[in-house]
């Protein structure tokens, strides 16, 4: 049976995992609901079962099925172009821009 976990991550790709391991993609995602302000530097939520992200969320829908560290990747790249154009974006103008 697969298992499902939550990854919080930065602006710049970092990641920190939530250890919880879960039996459903409702129940990871339950959980990532109570967080709240506990990631305050890592504002993205994703449910993740081995190296792949399985859901995550509205308007990054078509995260779902990339690897981790491709995501990774598309979050630095945006990253440095907001640091290279002093674009200083909050976290809801850098979801949109992804």
């Amino acid at each position: 049976m697969k298992k499902y976990f939550v990854i919080c991550m930065s602006f710049d790709g970092q990641y920190q995992r939530e250890y919880p391991l879960f039996n459903s993609i409702s129940e990871a995602s339950e959980y990532a609901n109570t967080l709240g302000s506990k990631w305050y530097f890592y504002p993205y939520t994703f449910i993740c079962s081995g190296k792949s992200i399985k859901e995550a969320g509205y308007g990054l829908e078509h995260f779902e099925g990339k690897r981790i560290t491709t995501i990774q990747k598309i979050f630095k790249k945006l990253n440095d172009w907001c640091t290279e154009t002093g674009n200083d974006l909050n976290a809801e103008e850098f979801w949109f821009k992804l």
